[in-house]
């Protein structure tokens, strides 16, 4: 995974980086300034989270930060943990090095380092549990499937819901065909 995000992750930059992509908003302005400014950003989280900007869904869903210095007894201690998987970044989310894993409302893996491998820990959960996307991240879980891991079923996805890149309005999945809005976004 760690390779296709350098490969991919620099296409996936320079895309929001150009006005003509038409999806500028204060969001992705403010990781992309954040990125440029900071001299020790990984790529990884902000490739990841341009994607769930554009999808208008919320980090939350898929990370949550913590304090540079806890453990992981003091996460579990002092953050609501969701059931779904979550990466808990210590540190700002996008210069944070270190990372945990949390299934199920708890603390499962970590302190690592490098987050490439914590976003890698965080998919795999999906696939070695057989769990479903949550809807609230169920586009950027797609992509990331489709993207950077190369898992790209002619049909099936594990998403629930979508929503319509054209009326913004949620649907039930059909004829477990693939997004349209994620679809769209790998094309382009």
């Amino acid at each position: 995974m760690e390779q296709a995000v350098e490969e991919k992750g620099k296409l996936i930059l320079r895309f929001f980086q150009h006005k003509t992509a038409g999806i500028s908003t204060d969001e992705v302005e403010w990781i992309l300034v954040k990125y440029n400014k900071e001299e020790k950003c990984d790529p990884c989280p902000c490739v990841i989270l341009l994607p769930m900007t554009h999808f208008k869904e919320k980090y939350e869903g898929l990370i949550l930060q913590a304090d540079v210095f806890s453990t992981a007894a003091d996460v579990e201690r002092t953050k609501p943990l969701p059931e779904s998987p979550r990466l808990i970044v210590l540190g700002d989310v996008l210069t944070a090095t270190n990372w945990m894993l949390s299934i199920e409302g708890q603390v499962v893996v970590g302190p690592h380092q490098n987050i490439v491998a914590g976003m890698a820990a965080l998919f795999s959960c999906y696939y070695v549990f057989n769990l479903v996307y949550q809807e609230e991240v169920s586009s950027t879980l797609e992509f990331i499937q489709r993207c950077f891991i190369g898992i790209n079923p002619t049909s099936g996805t594990k998403m629930t819901k979508w929503i319509s890149p054209r009326s913004g309005k949620d649907h039930e999945k059909r004829n477990n065909s693939v997004s349209l809005h994620v679809s769209a976004l790998l094309k382009r």
